[in-house]
């Protein structure tokens, strides 16, 4: 009879092992699943210089008024030059006008009696944000 009740103890602990086992994977596949928050992203890529810099696509293709030639029609960003961007939605009077679909999101900023206007675009790749393109008019 105790013998009965020791291999049923022991086949209950097994069974418990082999339950937290898969509940575990199964809990981190889900992480390995689920796309990354793009406001999370966007909290840290304005505040954090070097998480900037390693999601950025260089060479960022898109237009930079200040470096181009009249007939000049697109410029890359190198990461060599490239300066921190700061989150211009924050500046006092900036117009912001956003747009999604499921794997893009863009930014459209311009302040008022100003002639600057900034257009950032960022791509969901692998589950994760990244600037792929960044278009600045200053006139």
């Amino acid at each position: 009879m105790k013998i009965h009740n020791i291999k049923k103890t022991i086949l209950n602990y097994i069974l418990v092992i082999v339950f937290i086992s898969v509940s575990c994977k199964t809990s981190g596949d889900e992480k390995q699943e689920s796309n990354e928050s793009f406001s999370e992203f966007r909290a840290e890529f304005y505040s954090d210089t070097i998480f900037q810099k390693n999601r950025v696509l260089f060479p960022v293709p898109g237009i930079n008024t200040d470096r181009m030639e009249y007939n000049d029609t697109i410029y890359y960003w190198q990461k060599e030059k490239w300066l921190f961007l700061m989150d211009m939605s924050k500046i006092e009077g900036m117009k912001i006008v956003e747009g999604s679909t499921d794997t893009t999101i863009y930014e459209k900023m311009h302040r008022e009696n100003s002639n600057f206007d900034v257009n950032v675009y960022y791509k969901l790749i692998d589950k994760k944000w990244y600037l792929v393109r960044l278009e600045v008019y200053n006139m």
